[in-house]
């Protein structure tokens, strides 16, 4: 092969290359943690977040910690979502909950560009897998926060962006599934 095919089988690749890049965005993630929080006093019991339809975190019974990842599920190979369901029990009131949370479209953008933490108490410096925190208050209002700690003990430089928000339909009350 001469040295002007060469050249031009590399641009041709490359063109291929930066094609594909832009048509297909890379936002896939190899670990995200995704956690459950309601606010102080309140105690529920959530069945489980679906996200954009196609895979899901598992739920369970939460207590009050506003704005800190509560109950924490991995997920790994997954693409950053779009859109969360969430169902939940308020266990005090005996209402059930049910919202469909928008995500904002650069999430993965977002995620990426997420800055470490500081521990307090021995200074290390950390950067962990990108956490979304899904809060749910007994009015029915519900939060999602990308975060890159759980919660802000003992941490220095937490990071908490609001990434969608949505107002829960109340439907009659439920047994939670077990």
């Amino acid at each position: 092969m001469t040295k002007r095919r060469m050249v031009y089988a590399l641009l041709i690749l490359l063109v291929f290359t930066v094609i594909i890049v832009k048509r297909y965005p890379n936002d896939m993630f190899g670990a995200l943690s995704i956690g459950l929080s309601t606010t102080a006093g309140n105690q529920i019991y959530v069945e489980k977040t679906i996200f954009d339809n196609e895979w899901w975190a598992m739920g369970g019974e939460i207590q009050g910690d506003w704005q800190h990842a509560g109950s924490i599920t991995s997920v790994f190979d997954k693409r950053m979502p779009r859109v969360a369901r969430v169902r939940w029990h308020q266990l005090k009131e005996g209402m059930s909950y049910e919202a469909t949370v928008q995500l904002d479209e650069d999430l993965a953008r977002q995620a990426r560009k997420m800055p470490g933490y500081t521990r307090i108490s021995d200074g290390r410096k950390f950067k962990d897998s990108p956490t979304l925190v899904v809060g749910m208050r007994p009015d029915g209002q519900v939060v999602v926060w990308l975060t890159n700690a759980r919660s802000e003990n003992n941490v220095r430089g937490r990071v908490l962006h609001v990434v969608g928000e949505a107002q829960a339909v109340a439907g009659p009350p439920g047994v939670p599934q077990q």
